[in-house]
């Protein structure tokens, strides 16, 4: 049982030693074994300088350890008790538990309308919290990002650029299709080459997908490429129906057939998305709802609003000013936790633009002139986790001295843009997103940069409308977000690669850049592949492809008769095990 406002941690869910997670709302029993939690309670005593830290599940203490509590346990200390406490929770499999009774509507709030509902040509990565729904992922992550079996129930490296897929028997997808091997293969190349795709850096190192038989599918890889199973649980790695592709065309954005969960019904553009259960869906033991609706609430007030009326029942993205206000209400439950999603302002380099940003110091007075606390107070309510590059402390690929490389000096930002030849000022074309957030992020950079001397035009319009006018290349700057990927190479290759669809106009600041960047996959020794990150760290915020700033809060609000619910640290909700207490 978890008391309101209880600090919890959750089996799994570290990827650092800060990382960790709260879980705020009424006292509730739990459902099954499926979703059971940890809750640690520290007692401490009068010389504070150690505790005694008491595992509970089902409200049962189930392991009792002595910790010290003026230092955070460590992420391997973490895994290890989270790893004996799952042990003990196995003893206790015949404990009794509430009835766990399938079905209910999950009705989501989601604050952005859908670019595509095909994985492949999708344009925003908000779009995956419909995507999940749809499709499976060839590779799934486990809590603490490490590959685990999913439409592949097992792989093999026969060498390091030969990637054996032994496929799951039996899948179909949502128009009746088998899942084989040829679907992967189809899928494989149309991520890779077709015209629309979005995805296609992720696939730079396949040569070529063999069809080795019905169910083994084999990619053939032109450099080894160690970070491509963490990818195959991404986008790229959602499979879609080759007969429907076939059929609908570029239809297929708007009429989907996966083989996830769900299967679409209606997509009512700017209103919501209607989803059913699948009825032939593989994963029957993690299949309860009857069906989905994502409504489309782009002002999240009012999206909480939905919730607390019961006109839906989960929320992410929730604002984290409202997270105080939230804690005591009946009826609902609020986990506030990190997650690798990052506020930050993307630049156009590319030499068709042609703009002052092909200039290195005026891309490093941009990361001088902001200052990350201020916009974690005005944005995220001082709960972020200040982005001084695009992993979190404590993450592999995170280095201390790429980190600290920037800092609030206003003087220099003002020195580097007269050096470059703006002392009389610099302009620039700033794009984000027309909705209260958008908003509000973009006043409180542009107020900064402002004060150093940019003169700004701003852009901006719907998340769909700004991500096409952002990708033909119309804007210097672009205020959005990076939702981060379970690989810190995977992350740091489409953030900053030449042929990455995130870099406009194939820019490339650095031959000896982008060669560090396809080090970071191709490195296959851990601790060399280490040094390799930190290193292609350093030279990016010498560079400057970027200005990061926070890492968002995740913060998610649900009824307190939505049961099975988990988080993850990519911060994506997925609801595979949940179901509607009736």
């Amino acid at each position: 049982m978890l008391r309101r406002s209880a600090k919890t941690t959750w089996l799994g869910c570290g990827v650092a030693e800060q990382r960790s997670a709260r879980k705020v709302g009424r006292n509730s029993k739990q459902g099954s074994h499926r979703i059971a939690r940890l809750r640690t309670v520290a007692q401490r005593p009068a010389s504070r300088a150690s505790g005694l830290l008491r595992i509970r599940l089902k409200g049962r203490i189930i392991m009792t350890t002595k910790i010290n509590t003026h230092r955070r346990l460590t992420r391997r200390e973490m895994m290890a008790l989270t790893g004996a406490a799952g042990g003990a929770a196995a003893l206790l499999g015949a404990m009794p538990a509430n009835a766990q009774v399938k079905g209910g509507i999950l009705k989501v709030s989601h604050y952005a309308n859908p670019t595509s509902l095909d994985p492949h040509t999708s344009r925003a990565a908000t779009d995956s919290t419909v995507l999940w729904n749809i499709y499976d992922t060839l590779i799934r992550p486990t809590p603490d990002l490490k590959p685990a079996p999913g439409l592949a129930e097992s792989w093999k490296w026969e060498d390091g650029k030969t990637l054996v897929l032994h496929l799951r028997p039996g899948v179909k997808f949502h128009d009746g299709t088998d899942f084989d091997a040829a679907a992967v293969a189809h899928n494989i190349d149309f991520a890779k080459h077709d015209p629309r795709t979005r995805v296609s850096n992720l696939l730079e190192t396949v040569r070529e997908v063999e069809i080795r038989d019905p169910l083994t599918a084999v990619l053939k890889l032109n450099t080894p490429d160690v970070a491509l199973l963490m990818a195959l649980t991404e986008r790229v790695g959602m499979m879609a129906s080759p007969t429907a592709r076939a059929e609908r065309g570029e239809d297929h954005d708007r009429n989907p057939a996966g083989a996830g969960m769900f299967k679409v019904d209606a997509w009512n553009e700017a209103s919501d998305v209607e989803m059913t259960t699948f009825a032939d869906y593989w994963d029957k033991e993690n299949q309860y709802l009857d069906g989905m609706v994502i409504s489309i609430i782009a002002d999240t007030s009012t999206g909480v609003r939905s919730v607390l009326s019961g006109q839906n029942n989960f929320m992410h993205t929730v604002p984290t000013i409202q997270v105080k206000k939230l804690q005591n209400q009946p009826g609902l439950e609020m986990y506030v936790g990190s997650q690798l999603y990052f506020h930050k302002l993307y630049f156009n380099l590319s030499e068709k633009r042609g703009g002052p940003l092909m200039d290195q110091r005026v891309r490093q007075a941009i990361n001088y002139a902001v200052s990350k606390d201020a916009f974690n107070q005005v944005i995220c309510s001082g709960l972020g986790e200040i982005a001084n590059m695009c992993v979190p402390k404590g993450s592999p690929g995170y280095d201390e001295e790429a980190a600290s490389r920037y800092s609030y000096d206003p003087e220099k930002a003002k020195a580097l843009l007269a050096e470059a030849g703006y002392a009389d000022g610099c302009d620039l074309t700033f794009c984000f997103y027309a909705n209260p957030p958008g908003q509000q992020r973009m006043e409180v950079v542009s107020s900064m940069l402002t004060a150093v001397g940019f003169n700004l035009n701003f852009k901006s319009g719907s998340l769909a409308q700004m991500g096409k006018d952002w990708n033909d290349g119309a804007g210097d700057v672009f205020m959005s977000g990076w939702t981060g990927r379970p690989d810190p190479a995977l992350s740091m290759n489409l953030l900053y690669h030449k042929s990455s669809y995130y870099v406009k106009g194939d820019a490339e600041p650095s031959t000896e850049f982008t060669a560090m960047l396809e080090a970071c996959r191709s490195t296959v020794d851990p601790d060399e592949r280490e040094e390799v990150m930190r290193k292609t760290a350093r030279m990016e915020r010498e560079i400057a492809m970027e200005l990061p700033l926070v890492f968002q809060p995740q913060v998610m609000i649900y009824r307190s008769n939505v049961k099975g619910w988990k988080p993850n640290i990519i911060g994506k909700p997925r609801f595979n095990g949940v179901w509607i207490e009736s």
